[in-house]
């Protein structure tokens, strides 16, 4: 087993090398996820993880609080995607492809596409709470909303979600 991951965020952020490459492959596979629920597309969540990473490892030592990476970097990968989205407007996917390769993954690209359906605000709600299993003060963080909202939010959300994955 690894070393935890606030002492692997600290050693990076000292210049440890190998805590970095420790530090990726601890958060890679979840970044990835996260960033492909955002873009529906394999090449564009491989590219915004790749940008995510390179952005949060250069400016490392300005994290405050260690323990906190997993949310600093969903929200500096969210704030990343934002602006891809304002450069490009478009919103190929690379979905269909993905089930041809791994017909099993077509329940998780079923998913993918009911959440391409919504708001991004709303699809990073549904991401964080349902399939990262933040709490709820944990997505109101990141997301800067109240408890409250992000219960609101919740409720009409899965209830949207479970009405599109039926039709889907």
């Amino acid at each position: 087993m690894g070393r935890p991951l606030k002492e692997l965020v600290e050693a990076a952020a000292a210049g440890d090398a190998h805590a970095v490459r420790e530090l990726i492959q601890a958060t890679e596979k979840r970044l990835f996820s996260f960033c492909l629920v955002l873009c529906g597309d394999v090449s564009r969540a491989e590219d915004l993880a790749q940008e995510a990473f390179l952005k949060v490892l250069t400016n490392l030592k300005s994290l405050k609080k260690p323990e906190a990476f997993i949310d600093w970097l969903f929200r500096v990968t969210r704030h990343l995607y934002i602006d891809q989205i304002r450069k490009h407007k478009d919103s190929t996917s690379d979905l269909d492809n993905l089930v041809a390769e791994s017909p099993e993954t077509a329940d998780i690209i079923a998913v993918h596409q009911t959440l391409s359906q919504f708001e991004p605000e709303d699809r990073w709600l549904l991401v964080l709470v349902d399939m990262e299993n933040y709490s709820y003060k944990e997505a109101a963080d990141v997301l800067g909303i109240s408890e409250d909202t992000v219960r609101t939010r919740l409720f009409r959300l899965r209830k949207a979600f479970i009405e599109k994955f039926s039709k889907a």
